[in-house]
């Protein structure tokens, strides 16, 4: 398979609040019956397996676009974004991205000051 038709999904950060998700699925070799949608899950402090995150997102209605500007539920989380097709009973995930880290939305509460030392030579 050449790396211009495989699947493929990026999940990037914009800052703690946006992140941009774009995609390249071949629907035409997917015969599964179903709607395609975009899952965005909560993955902080586990090893996502697919099916064990904190709390999930879903976006529907995706076939007319590659890319979604999405606005994320909080900041200083871990999140990883799937594309798939959903059924009434089921999801199976087409292709998942990378883990995302979104940084906090607000300066260090700490105040304390933090001095390193060096010896040259």
């Amino acid at each position: 398979m050449s790396i211009l038709t495989r699947d493929r999904i990026y999940f990037l950060s914009k800052d703690p609040h946006w992140s941009f998700i774009w995609w390249q699925v071949n629907w035409a070799q997917i015969s599964s019956p179903g709607a395609r949608v975009i899952r965005v899950h909560d993955v902080t402090d586990i090893i996502f397996d697919g099916h064990n995150s904190h709390h999930y997102v879903e976006l529907n209605n995706i076939d007319a676009t590659d890319h979604w500007y999405f606005q994320l539920p909080l900041p200083a989380r871990n999140y990883c974004a799937e594309i798939g097709i959903k059924t009434d009973t089921d999801f199976s995930a087409v292709v998942r991205s990378n883990t995302l880290f979104v940084p906090r939305a607000e300066p260090s509460a700490s105040h304390e000051e933090r001095w390193s030392t060096y010896e040259l030579g």
